[in-house]
C-alpha cells in the first residue's frame, strides 16, 4: 500500500539492510562510484576531434616544446611514458617505433661519446681517460639528450605513421590560414613542411 512505501517505512528499511542499498552507516556499498556513460554523439564527437590532423599537429608541436622545456626528472618521465601510451593509442606495432629508431642510434652514440668528454663541471671529474676529464654534469647531460631525441623521433614519426600527407597538408594549411592576410604562402609552406614530415619514415626505412 502507499502507507507501506512512505518515508516512515523507507528509512528503517535501509536501515536494517532490508534495501540493499546502503549499509547501515547510510554509506554505499558499491565499491566503484558509478559514471554516466558516453552517449553515441559525444564518441563520434570525440572521434571526430581525435583524427582532426589540425589536433594532431598541434598536440605534436606541444609534446616537442613540452620535451624541451622540461629540465627535471618528472617532466621528462611523463614524456617517456606518453610515448608507448599514444603508440598504444593509435594501435602502431612496436617493430614501427623500433625502426624509427634504430637508424639513429649511431648519430645518438656519436653525439653522446662527443659531448661526454668535452663537457666540464665544477666539482672533481669521476674519471679521466689519457687527458679527457668525465664530469657527472656531462654524464647528465648525455642522458638528458638522448631522452629528448629518442622522444622527438618517435613523437614525430607518430605523427606521419597516423596521418596522411594530403591530411597533414590541409591541416597546415588550415591553421595557418591567418596568414594569408599578409599575403604569406600558405598552400607552398604547407606542402614543404609535409614533406619534410613525410619523409621521416621513408628516409628510416
Amino acid at each position: 500500500n502507499a502507507f507501506g512505501e512512505s518515508m516512515f517505512s523507507i528509512l528503517p528499511s535501509l536501515k536494517s539492510e532490508k534495501w540493499q542499498l546502503v549499509n547501515s552507516n547510510m554509506t554505499t556499498p558499491l565499491n566503484h562510484i558509478p559514471t554516466m556513460p558516453l552517449t553515441l554523439m559525444q564518441k563520434q564527437w570525440l572521434k571526430a576531434i581525435s583524427l582532426d590532423p589540425r589536433i594532431k599537429l598541434v598536440v605534436t608541436v606541444a609534446y616537442v616544446v613540452f620535451l624541451f622545456l622540461s629540465t627535471n626528472a618528472v617532466g621528462l618521465t611523463l614524456c617517456i611514458a606518453a610515448i608507448p601510451a599514444l603508440y598504444g593509442i593509435a594501435k602502431i606495432p612496436v617493430k614501427l617505433l623500433k625502426k624509427s629508431l634504430k637508424p639513429i642510434l649511431p648519430i645518438i652514440l656519436f653525439t653522446v661519446v662527443l659531448n661526454l668528454f668535452f663537457i666540464t663541471g665544477d666539482g672533481a671529474p669521476l674519471f679521466q681517460v689519457w687527458k679527457i676529464k668525465v664530469y657527472m654534469e656531462g654524464i647528465m647531460f648525455c642522458i638528458v639528450m638522448v631522452i629528448r631525441i629518442i622522444c622527438l623521433i618517435s613523437g614525430t614519426s607518430l605523427l606521419t605513421y597516423t596521418t596522411s600527407p594530403i591530411q597533414l597538408t590541409d591541416g597546415l594549411e588550415r591553421l595557418m590560414k591567418p596568414l594569408n592576410v599578409v599575403k604569406f604562402p600558405v598552400h607552398e609552406m604547407a606542402m614543404m613542411m609535409t614533406i619534410a614530415l613525410r619523409f621521416i619514415p621513408t628516409l628510416i626505412e
